[in-house]
């Protein structure tokens, strides 16, 4: 079986097309009123670039992520966006950014591989820095035809990995509806969390 990323080489084009002018208003106004100025933000698997020209429209200094060279370079044409080509567990960022958008990336990493990744993404956050994350939302984890992994969580599992970064606090979570058309059934789990220094208390609730 090919690796997963090859999906998102050999069907860039298709995946492209299917996502880059879906509207994501809702979460971008949620994300971006809870993220401190100067709101340098992470936008890590940005895929087709759609979210990172949405936040460098806002105003936002956006450093951008793909592992798809695929994509990062049709997100590069299409935008005019600068892509870096990396993995999540591959970046060396230290206490730089005021927000990280991790939208429907973290579903492909293997559940035990997850805690290294999100250690990662934890030491580029400043202080009070926010991530967010969508990942599927159920059990269990799934190998495609295609070959893309998908891991699924639930509320209680993904915030149990969470609480093992001991500065890295939830502020949120909901589960929404997949609406995409052929994803009926289906939800997203979609949870915002806050760097602290571990000294004081972040209250958790759920949307």
């Amino acid at each position: 079986m090919k690796h997963k990323n090859d999906y998102y080489v050999d069907n860039a084009q298709e995946f492209f097309d299917r996502t880059v002018n879906l509207s994501l208003s809702e979460n971008y106004t949620a994300f971006l009123s809870i993220v401190k100025a100067p709101k340098k933000i992470l936008d890590v698997g940005c895929g087709s670039g759609r979210d990172s020209k949405h936040f460098i429209d806002s105003g936002c200094e956006v450093v951008s992520v793909e592992p798809s060279k695929t994509l990062a370079a049709m997100a590069k044409e299409h935008f005019n966006i600068d892509v870096k080509i990396n993995r999540i567990i591959d970046l060396d960022y230290n206490n730089l950014f005021d927000g990280i958008w991790a939208n429907a990336c973290l579903l492909h990493i293997p559940k035990d591989e997850l805690l290294d990744n999100l250690k990662v993404l934890t030491k580029a956050l400043k202080p009070d820095g926010i991530l967010y994350m969508s990942l599927k939302w159920g059990q269990g984890i799934e190998v495609k035809e295609d070959g893309r992994l998908i891991s699924y969580y639930d509320a209680d599992e993904f915030c149990s990995i969470i609480a093992k970064i001991p500065t890295l606090k939830v502020l949120s979570w909901k589960q929404k509806p997949d609406e995409r058309p052929g994803c009926e059934g289906q939800s997203w789990l979609q949870i915002s969390c806050q760097q602290t220094c571990g000294t004081r208390c972040v209250k958790t609730c759920r949307l």
